[in-house]
């Protein structure tokens, strides 16, 4: 299975997905493999967060969601 195939997939179960998440299960560009999923015509959008790290500093966090109102 393509690593865009399992993003779609966990999408599709879970309505999100976060780089942490992909790096579960091997995939390291998860921006490239939207990005791919976008060009098929999946809506995906995505989210950012505000979070601090382990060291105190702030920095932007990306979670991806998939619009299931679109019937994709």
């Amino acid at each position: 299975m393509k690593q865009n195939e399992i993003v779609l997939k966990h999408l599709q179960q879970y309505g999100e997905i976060s780089p942490m998440q992909a790096v579960e299960y091997g995939i390291l560009s998860l921006s490239m493999r939207i990005s791919e999923l976008r060009t098929q015509g999946h809506v995906i959008s995505t989210v950012y967060r505000h979070v601090t790290d382990d060291d105190g500093h702030p920095r932007r966090e990306s979670t991806y969601r998939l619009d299931l109102t679109n019937g994709q």
